[in-house]
């Protein structure tokens, strides 16, 4: 099992997510992909100290900062690596004056 390709797929709180094992020097690479949100399901962070690293999607204008935290906690307590976060949904609009010069 420690050289062939594995994919499972997990129901994980509010969504679902791919495990995936690639195989190769060093142990090769753990992934995984679009796991649910860490608030609503403890089944995300076990996941989280089976793959290489974790990146945690924060919704802009969403999330609050205590709840950004709390998600970087679980994700270390859980002996997971948590290489960061990614801000999604961040709008930039324009403003108005320079709109109507557009």
């Amino acid at each position: 099992m420690g050289n062939q390709l594995l994919i499972r797929a997990y129901n994980v709180g509010c969504g679902d997510c791919i495990y995936v094992r690639i195989p190769g020097p060093g142990g090769g690479f753990n992934i995984l992909i679009d796991c649910g949100s860490l608030q609503e399901s403890s089944e995300a962070a076990v996941l989280a100290s089976r793959v290489d690293g974790v990146v945690v999607v924060v919704e802009a204008g969403h999330s609050r900062r205590d709840e950004i935290l709390n998600a970087q906690r679980t994700v270390l307590q859980a002996g997971g690596k948590f290489l960061g976060f990614v801000l999604n949904r961040r709008r930039y609009p324009v403003p108005e004056w320079l709109y109507k010069r557009l």
